[in-house]
């Protein structure tokens, strides 16, 4: 992808490390304005543009969305979702697994008082199957080696990292 907006990207640690490749344009778009002065300030790159607001659907044409970490904390979510897949045909999400370990599994709400709202894979699977056509579902055995891997609707493994692709648009009548 060429083009990217990141949603939530906080101080902006995503899109600092991927517009080391200089042909890619990252839109970098969180509402807390300290995180983005901060990013500017520590993680500028000509490629990355930080922006201390929401980026207009239709406003401009990216071939992906990254939302690292922002969707167990947005209670509406399926406004969230129709909102990224105005914006690309192709989404990557993470959020933690809420089946990473016993105690998270059976929290509800969940442990971490800014989540609002935590899934298993085959949650997160099956709400973005609502959404888009395509959707793969990717973990890290290990969170501090970045290498991803296939994993099942059933694995405990943590963070969720979904791509999701070829958004479902609904017909009005």
């Amino acid at each position: 992808s060429k083009k990217i907006v990141e949603i939530g990207g906080g101080t902006g640690c995503f899109a600092y490390e991927a517009a080391t490749d200089p042909k890619i344009k990252i839109i970098c778009s969180d509402l807390d304005n300290e995180a983005i002065e901060w990013a500017k300030k520590h993680r500028s790159r000509p490629n990355i543009e930080y922006i201390n607001h929401s980026v207009k659907s239709g406003e401009d044409s990216f071939d992906l969305v990254v939302a690292i970490d922002v969707i167990e904390h947005i209670s509406d979510y399926p406004t969230f979702l129709e909102y990224c897949k105005n914006l690309a045909q192709k989404c990557i999400l993470s959020t933690p697994n809420k089946n990473r370990n016993a105690e998270s599994a059976v929290a509800s709400p969940p442990k971490y008082y800014q989540h609002v709202r935590e899934w298993t894979p085959g949650e997160f699977y099956w709400v973005l199957r609502t959404f888009y056509r395509n959707v793969k579902l990717y973990s890290m055995k290990n969170e501090y080696i970045p290498e991803i891997v296939p994993i099942k609707i059933t694995d405990n493994l943590s963070p969720i990292i979904a791509l999701a692709e070829n958004p479902i648009y609904k017909e009005h009548t």
